[in-house]
């Protein structure tokens, strides 16, 4: 199937007939849909009917002048183009027009018809950058808030889990803590109904449902692997079924409060994968359930299996033991007891998965030495605290066996015995995976929001100079390279515009001339896509000896792509040893951005290239119809005298 090609239309309003009859042919002759009017109101009306790509208006028109017209498809259409068509000697009018919202303008009478085909194709080129220009910024704001959006619904989701496990671990019983945990797992997913059973006796015994009508009391194991329950203990992973009846190896339970056939289950495993539980969800109030509903689930069933063997561990212990209880009602991953010496005295396995240390080659050592000594003096603060009797809790960076700083929270309280602070005890939570997530969301928020002003002030730098100077500031506000080089593609030559070096370290007069397919910025070019090298002395790619010269390491060719045309390079070069394509997507995005602003500068500095040739053509045809009056002036005063002279003579003969 052929594409449509969008044929462009035409409106010309003039009273001549002759005129719009030449406009007409020409314009039809050359692939245009041309419209034509008589008068300013009759224009008007078509304009509103056809909505043309471009519109003529000649300035002296009987009724609604040209000037009027004009005033009124700039407020109605200010991103269709109007040109104006005026006399000779009528450059006042052809000013107002333009101060009224007319594009260009063109002399009556119109001796050359390519002549007004170029600002016409002028014109229709710079309202489709216009409009391209708007709909891109329009797109970076959609996309800004879109991703902010996602931002606050993963912090809320990140909250509200945090939330859960809290109420989770904070539990007392057995029975307690799997109530809250099946309640909680349903708040979490958005479940009216389930139920959560443990292992006991080689059977599941129900310690909640939230409705009982449907859970049986015990089941016997092992389970039926065409059930649900048996199927997740059996597989040993969390169970996403969207709809039960499409399931043939499923049989479903038959009971008539299922609102529809999505379900949910987890299996509750130990350190030896041996099962101590299972929960199970229906009857979700939005169905069916989905990817992310499992992946909540399961982050909070990890959960389960501490607070439940937790649970178990405090029903063994005497109330009197408050230690042990205190230690259970602040369980969330790996729990320490420190003495008032700071020396740690214990903590729970759980630790390893934090910090890579076993227990053993933990306990007595003082805290401090699992922290960067910059983390000492907020350590030395929440420690006074803690032993004047106040909670501590904080979020640090901590260094691993391997050495390597990841982060964590600490929430402490005292331990205290007759009255008197004997140390603290507390649980320590692995958040590295949470700032990993919140950073990476951040740049990305931050890198929009920075293609937002780099596009918003380019779209107002119409001069080349100043678009070359807007593109340099914010590559360098926003990568911070060692060097910045802007080049355009001047056929198959780059020329150098911009330069940009960090501390003056580097000149300009330095940088080599490039041709396309030469070296990485002319490889860019050729191949229409970036191009990168972590260090030029080993890449032969690098072609150019003045580059490696210069002192260059790490280097990106970012091609500048205006439509399917590459118009110049952003070349940045940084002495350290740098991964530029790391930010990949970002700079590509930065180089449309780029490209866009300086092409309008292009077209706009042409525009101002043409516009100043056709003001010298208008003097030249001035002064030329000067010349021709002086001349027929002349004429006329010589037939007089050749009349008067006849006539002396014809009396003198008489």
């Amino acid at each position: 199937m052929k594409r449509m090609v969008e044929v462009p239309t035409l409106l010309t309003i003039d009273d001549e007939e002759a005129v719009r009859r030449s406009i007409r042919v020409f314009f039809e002759d050359s692939g245009f849909e041309v419209q034509e009017a008589g008068d300013g109101r009759t224009g008007l009306e078509i304009f509103r009917e056809k909505k043309p790509g471009v519109v003529l208006v000649d300035l002296r028109m009987p009724g609604m002048s040209g000037l009027e017209v004009i005033q009124a498809l700039s407020a109605e259409s200010p991103e269709t183009p109007v040109i104006t068509l005026s006399g000779t000697g009528m450059i006042g009018d052809a000013i107002e027009a333009i101060r009224r919202g007319a594009w260009d303008y063109v002399t009556k009478p119109i001796l050359d018809m390519a002549e007004l085909e170029h600002v016409v194709s002028m014109a229709l080129e710079r309202a489709r950058l216009r409009r391209e220009s708007r709909q891109y910024n329009e797109h970076l704001e959609q996309e800004v808030a879109r991703r902010s959006k996602e931002l606050h619904e993963l912090n809320e989701r990140l909250k509200t889990i945090v939330r859960s496990t809290r109420a989770v671990t904070v539990s007392g019983s057995v029975d307690e803590t799997a109530r809250q945990l099946l309640v909680e797992l349903a708040a979490n997913v958005g479940a009216n109904g389930g139920s959560f059973y443990l292992v006991e006796d080689s059977r599941l015994v129900l310690k909640h449902a939230l409705d009982p009508a449907h859970a049986e009391i015990a089941l016997v194991l092992p389970l039926p692997l065409n059930s649900v329950l048996g199927r997740a203990l059996a597989e040993k992973v969390p169970i996403l079924i969207r709809d039960v009846a499409a399931e043939d190896s499923i049989k479903p339970s038959g009971w008539a409060g299922y609102r529809d056939g999505s379900l949910l289950a987890f299996p509750l495993l130990d350190h030896q994968s041996q099962a101590i539980g299972v929960a199970a969800l229906h009857n979700k109030g939005n169905p069916p359930f989905t990817e992310q509903d499992r992946e909540v689930g399961a982050v909070l069933a990890s959960y389960a299996i501490e607070a439940i063997r937790a649970s178990r561990a405090s029903e063994t212990l005497s109330e009197s033991e408050e230690k042990y209880r205190d230690l259970v009602e602040n369980i969330n991953d790996a729990i320490y007891v420190v003495d008032d010496h700071g020396t740690v005295t214990y903590v729970s396995p759980a630790v390893e998965k934090v910090l890579g240390y076993p227990p053993q080659e933990i306990m007595g050592r003082h805290f401090r030495d699992f922290f960067p000594s910059r983390e000492w003096p907020r350590l030395d603060e929440a420690f006074q605290n803690l032993l004047h009797g106040k909670v501590a809790q904080g979020e640090y960076l901590v260094v691993n066996k391997a050495g390597e700083p990841t982060w964590a929270r600490t929430s402490s309280r005292p331990a205290v015995r007759e009255g008197r602070v004997i140390g603290f005890q507390g649980t320590l939570t692995d958040i590295s995976a949470t700032k990993i997530a919140e950073q990476s969301l951040a740049e990305r928020v931050h890198e929009l929001a920075v293609l937002n002003d780099l596009g918003r002030e380019m779209g107002n730098d119409l001069s080349m100079d100043s678009a070359v100077g807007t593109a340099l500031k914010h590559a360098q506000q926003s990568l911070d390279p060692d060097v910045l080089m802007l080049f355009l593609r001047q056929e198959d030559d780059l020329i150098l515009k911009g330069f940009a070096a960090k501390n003056g370290c580097h000149r300009s007069d330095s940088v080599p001339m490039h041709r396309v397919g030469d070296c990485l910025c002319g490889l860019a070019v050729a191949e229409a896509k970036a191009v990168f090298s972590t260090d030029i002395h080993l890449d032969p790619r690098c072609t150019m000896a003045e580059c490696r010269a210069m002192g260059f390491k790490s280097f990106a060719a970012v091609p500048l792509e205006s439509g399917s045309e590459t118009i110049g390079i952003l070349g940045m070069a940084s002495s350290d040893n740098r991964c530029f394509e790391d930010q990949a997507s970002f700079l590509d995005a930065f180089g449309h951005t780029v490209a866009i602003g300086l092409k309008n500068a292009i077209l706009y500095e042409k525009a101002q290239e043409d516009a100043l040739e056709l003001q010298t053509r208008l003097t030249q045809i001035q002064k030329a119809e000067q010349e021709r009056e002086g001349l027929t002036a002349q004429l006329q005063q010589a037939q007089k005298m050749e009349a008067i002279g006849t006539l002396a003579g014809g009396i003198a003969h008489d």
